[in-house]
């Protein structure tokens, strides 16, 4: 990982200002994402994963979950 970071930093430092910040999250949603799927294997969700996600949606997508009943899967 490091030496991606480094051709990442290498890469915004070439990147037009207007692009910067752009590639700058990109790369940060990137290697959170990648972070996160590399270690999935070493946490199991519960149903308190579950809630804490739930209440981060949009209302509208709350029902909708909520109505789906999948607790039950």
């Amino acid at each position: 990982m490091e030496h991606c970071n480094k051709m990442q930093e290498e890469m915004i430092a070439k990147t037009p200002a207007s692009e910067k910040e752009f590639n700058e999250i990109l790369f940060s949603y990137g290697n959170a994402s990648y972070l996160y799927h590399a270690n999935a294997n070493l946490f199991t969700p519960n149903i308190e994963d579950y809630n804490e996600w739930l209440s981060g949606l949009e209302l509208m997508a709350k029902k909708r979950w909520r109505n789906a009943d999948l607790m039950s899967v």
